[in-house]
């Protein structure tokens, strides 16, 4: 979960492939801890806050991109791993 914050908040100063890189990583971290203690959902909606506060608006908005794709990753991710869902029971 340290992970997932470190990288997203370290992504602030990263262009580039880097950037993309660092917040892949944090999405699938922050996937991958919801997993082991589900209260760590809690992050979800911080993240995609993280995503609004950016100072203009073409970074608002690739922020809400990547913010965007990766909730979806990590829904994905962990509908896959938790049979309970994917099953549809």
């Amino acid at each position: 979960m340290l992970a997932a914050v470190f990288l997203i908040v370290s992504s602030e100063e990263r262009r580039g492939s880097s950037l993309i890189v660092r917040n892949a990583l944090a999405w699938l971290f922050l996937g991958y801890s919801v997993l082991i203690k589900p209260p760590a959902a809690v992050l979800i909606p911080l993240f995609l806050l993280y995503a609004c506060v950016a100072g203009d608006r073409e970074q608002r908005r690739s922020r809400l991109s990547r913010s965007r794709r990766g909730y979806c990753r990590v829904f994905k991710f962990g509908v896959r791993r938790l049979p309970s869902l994917s099953s549809g029971v």
